[in-house]
């Protein structure tokens, strides 16, 4: 397989800068600006109702799922102690989710996890997602690499992933943000199984690791940008609502 160069590995068009356009998502009850080349995926097949899924018309490898979820620590692994904290918590959960993509396959390397608290997120502002003001501030951002079957096609693929976890306890709900995009460094569709076992070792050439790295940081910066233009409009979306008790968060 021949090694692409920087340029062809620049083709992301879902990063931070891209232009966006608003989406309503679960019937209008929440919204978020998304990248504004992606499709509505359940126009072209069924899409579970917890989930909004998005694809790209030409890069099919790309996608954007976006889930709504039960949050559940009483399941095995959560909590990695009696005694973890809230930070704990969050980063075991959303490794929990990452590894849930496939369960027969272990995720390969995990580059990070990091929380909101953590100014490698570069943020200047708290977290104001989704418009609740500081009272939403338990998030966190993973990205790694897995191998993955997409949907229809025989064969896993490679995969780049970047993660997005927000954790809206007054409602008992995770919102979870996952980007998928090809590994690039395989060309265009990612690499199968059988192809990325077959891998020569080498280090990768300067131009590519530098435009591995440029698009590691794009995929975070959409997530987070993403993630951060999420705003829910009808509270009432979530059963536990109880506009009594959560009127401070409309």
């Amino acid at each position: 397989m021949t090694e692409p160069d920087a340029a062809s590995l620049a083709r992301l068009s879902m990063t931070g800068q891209a232009k966006r356009r608003k989406v309503d998502l679960y019937g209008g009850a929440m919204s978020a600006e998304l990248p504004a080349e992606l499709i509505d995926a359940s126009d072209l097949r069924q899409v579970p109702d917890y989930q909004e899924c998005f694809v790209h018309p030409v890069h099919k490898d790309q996608s954007l799922i976006i889930e709504l979820l039960d949050i559940n620590d009483d399941e095995e692994g959560v909590i990695p102690t009696k005694d973890a904290g809230v930070e704990e918590i969050l980063k075991a959960s959303i490794r929990r989710h990452f590894a849930a993509l496939d369960d027969a396959q272990g995720p390969e390397d995990t580059v990070s996890v990091e929380t909101a608290s953590n100014q490698t997120f570069s943020l200047e502002t708290p977290f104001t997602v989704p418009n609740g003001g500081e009272a939403i501030r338990q998030a966190a951002i993973l990205q790694g690499t897995h191998r993955l079957q997409k949907f229809n096609e025989g064969t896993r693929k490679r995969v780049r992933v970047a993660m997005a976890l927000v954790r809206l306890e007054a409602v008992g709900t995770e919102l979870l943000i996952t980007l998928f995009d090809a590994d690039e460094t395989a060309g265009e569709g990612g690499l199968t199984d059988d192809e990325a076992d077959q891998q020569p070792t080498k280090k990768p050439t300067s131009p590519v690791r530098e435009a591995e790295k440029a698009q590691a940081i794009s995929r975070w910066d959409s997530v987070l940008a993403i993630m951060q233009s999420v705003r829910i409009l009808e509270w009432t979306l979530f059963p536990e609502y109880a506009p009594d008790g959560y009127s401070k968060w409309a």
